[in-house]
């Protein structure tokens, strides 16, 4: 048995069939001395890592010479689960940047679509057919 602590998204997530060790829930206090390399072994602790914030932001200018670019970035949210997929698909196959957005777009079309305007949505999905 081999255990291993990834965070991800990361491209050995998206690879291989892995199983998340329960490590309880997130206790602040305890994840704050877990964290700390000074920290007495002995304080050590179970809790869980929290889980990280993203945030997805754009300036005022493009606020208000683009309000539909800013609208769709303010809805994009795409789980750790299908980043590490793209990230493993990328890998496999020394895809480029472009290469890895064409496959996110062409095998989670739905959930890109739900970012878009529905004229947007319609127009992309057009070129999909």
């Amino acid at each position: 048995m081999v255990w291993l602590l990834l965070l991800g998204p990361t491209a050995i997530l998206g690879k291989y069939d892995l199983t998340k060790i329960d490590l309880g829930p997130v206790v602040p206090e305890q994840h704050a001395i877990n964290q700390n390399a000074d920290a007495d072994p002995a304080t050590w602790g179970p809790s869980d890592f929290p889980a990280a914030t993203v945030v997805n932001a754009v300036t005022s200018d493009l606020a208000e010479r683009a309000p539909d670019v800013a609208d769709y970035v303010s809805k994009m949210e795409m789980p750790n689960d299908v980043v590490s997929s793209m990230l493993a698909w990328a890998e496999e196959n020394g895809a480029s940047a472009d290469e890895a957005a064409a496959w996110v777009l062409t095998n989670h079309s739905e959930m890109i679509l739900s970012w878009m305007s529905e004229d947007a949505a319609g127009r992309v999905s057009a070129l999909l057919q």
